[in-house]
């Protein structure tokens, strides 16, 4: 009688051993899901990204006008590339009055801004830093003066040389301190490892030519 209620305990043990491991797999699955999902919502945008500056290139023939048109029609098209080599950034500008123009969707190109065709100009581009897909400038504070910044635009590859970096404090307003004579690229960002200041980084074009 004692053994058979040792037997009937160790049928018990092993239907809560079988129930446990449903359990686990079933947990397993839903993290393997969530992990996939969140990956692909991560990599989603960066995808777009480079499917928007292949056809801005592929529209290279195009007049500015004719690609400020087309962008009125759908937001992911871009008037403008920005390429960074050193820190392997490529990615495009939207047209000032975009919606998508905002750092919380790309790089800003931030009000009073003049593109590269206007001679002695300043392009003011602004993006965040840190981890997200959207953390376009994160890898920023790894240049050194001398770098080579691209934009391309309406046809033209515009070289600049990155020349001075420096940091403000965050205050809602950014001081530039550049040559006025010469076309500046300006790049805006957090500065790493601080939550009060932000880094700023003056280029100066250096040539430019078709592409």
């Amino acid at each position: 009688m004692m053994k058979l209620k040792k037997e009937e305990i160790k049928v018990k043990k092993n239907k809560n051993s079988k129930g446990l491991l449903l359990l686990g797999l079933f947990l397993l699955l839903i993290g393997i899901t969530l992990y996939t999902y969140n990956l692909y919502k991560y990599e989603e945008p960066l995808i777009e990204n480079e499917k928007s500056v292949d056809a801005f290139f592929k529209q290279n023939n195009k007049s500015n006008t004719e690609i400020k048109n087309v962008n009125s029609q759908s937001e992911n098209v871009y008037i403008a590339v920005l390429e960074i080599p050193s820190v392997l950034l490529k990615t495009g500008l939207v047209d000032f009055n975009s919606f998508r123009n905002d750092v919380d969707k790309g790089i800003q190109i931030i009000e009073g801004s003049q593109f590269p065709d206007v001679d002695k100009g300043n392009l003011i581009l602004a993006a965040h830093s840190g981890t997200s897909n959207i953390s376009y400038f994160k890898n920023l504070y790894k240049l050194k003066t001398g770098a080579k910044v691209y934009i391309y635009y309406s046809g033209i590859k515009y070289e600049y040389i990155l020349d001075n970096i420096y940091n403000v404090k965050k205050t809602g307003k950014v001081k530039i301190q550049r040559n006025s004579n010469k076309s500046t690229l300006t790049l805006i960002t957090c500065t790493k490892n601080n939550d009060t200041e932000q880094t700023i980084y003056i280029n100066y074009l250096n040539s430019k030519e078709k592409y």
